[in-house]
């Protein structure tokens, strides 16, 4: 069956904000603590070291980018170069990403009810009303969902500058000197561990860009600079946010616990508001919207290569994968009556795609 496909659409700015999108949002807002937990104020290193890793894992995308323009992105690649077995494992974790997705609805409820506190009572209801919603306006096509990224982008960057200009007066002097062992507070292990955690924080930097190859002008042009840009865009925000992060309160206090904390520490009670709603609110939604679009064209080639039973690779008119979504969406949407820890969901995802990925690498220098 042919696809068919949006037209090329998509410029510089849009796949930039998809990228950055896609990075800066649960993980900065939400991964942050937990990377603080494992090494302390060392973290503006590890997320720096995560963001060159992810950008070092995933180089067969800008290389691949620049000579092939391949409608399924990421898994497309993948189908180039891996066997039948490793291709039928790489789709595998395409569908199973929709797990990943209530992280972003549930890191945006924690955020929401910070502010409108009568709410805490129903974090999982907002999860499940935002998840709802963005797949909805997903069936609109990739530039509707590319130009939502957009705007939230403005907003989000406009706010990392604020938590920034604002919060770095404020960090205790002495951060570099490492006083009460703040620097690797749990040794080498727990900076790995670190490194772990903020490069799921960076993935959106590659994988976003490749999966809208096909409705992108001048694709294999505007991939390989846009995935440059995103990866150096990214590295300098974590790495500053970083140093405010762990820096303007005691490291146990701030250890395993969401940017709001730091927020309310060096803003007004007015510029909080305005930060949780569009820093860390707006930077969830990018993310989420960024996953869903870019899930999209990768999830109907798997579909169509037979890794789904024939049914999910039903289309509307315009080629949305509605069957396939349908999928993804119940899996996103799971999680949030099962219990499932959102590092869980981390673990369950990750794990086999850095398998993947660094097999990929492995066989992309052998060709």
């Amino acid at each position: 069956m042919e696809t068919t496909h949006e037209k090329k659409s998509l410029g510089l700015f849009n796949i930039f904000s998809l990228g950055v999108g896609g990075a800066i949002g649960s993980g900065i807002f939400v991964m942050m603590g937990f990377g603080i937990a494992y090494t302390g104020r060392s973290i503006v290193l590890a997320v720096s070291v995560g963001c060159l890793y992810v950008l070092m894992a995933y180089m067969y995308h800008p290389i691949m980018a620049s000579m092939f323009v391949l409608p399924g992105g990421d898994y497309d690649m993948k189908a180039m170069l891996l066997g039948p077995t490793m291709t039928g494992f790489s789709a595998l974790t395409i569908v199973m990403g929709g797990l990943v997705f209530t992280s972003y609805g549930l890191a945006f409820a924690s955020y929401f009810v910070s502010v409108f506190t009568s709410l805490a009572d129903y974090q999982n209801i907002i999860a499940a009303i935002l998840l709802t919603a963005f797949f909805a306006v997903s069936i609109k096509g990739t530039k509707i969902m590319a130009i939502l990224t957009s705007i939230t982008i403005v907003i989000l960057l406009v706010s990392i500058i604020l938590f920034i200009i604002v919060g770095a007066p404020k960090v205790q002097p002495g951060f570099f000197s490492n006083e009460n062992s703040s620097f690797f507070s749990d040794g080498f292990g727990g900076f790995i561990g670190a490194i772990a955690m903020m490069s799921f924080a960076c993935q959106g930097t590659t994988v976003a860009p490749v999966s809208v190859m096909a409705v992108t002008k001048k694709a294999r042009r505007t991939i390989p600079l846009a995935i440059l840009l995103i990866t150096i865009t990214v590295g300098i925000a974590y790495a500053l946010m970083g140093y405010v992060a762990a820096g303007v309160l005691p490291v146990e206090q701030v250890m395993g616990q969401n940017l709001s904390l730091v927020a309310a520490e060096i803003f007004s009670p007015m510029l909080f508001n305005v930060f949780i709603l569009g820093a860390a609110c707006c930077a969830i939604m990018s993310s989420l919207a960024s996953s869903v679009t870019m899930l999209r064209y990768p999830l109907l080639s798997v579909a169509e290569d037979g890794w789904l039973p024939k049914m999910f690779a039903r289309t509307t008119k315009d080629g949305y994968p509605y069957v396939a979504m349908g999928l993804c969406f119940i899996f996103s949407m799971a999680p949030l009556f099962t219990g499932l820890s959102i590092e869980s969901l981390i673990s369950l995802t990750m794990i086999p795609s850095m398998i993947v990925n660094a097999y990929m690498n492995f066989c992309l220098r052998k060709h």
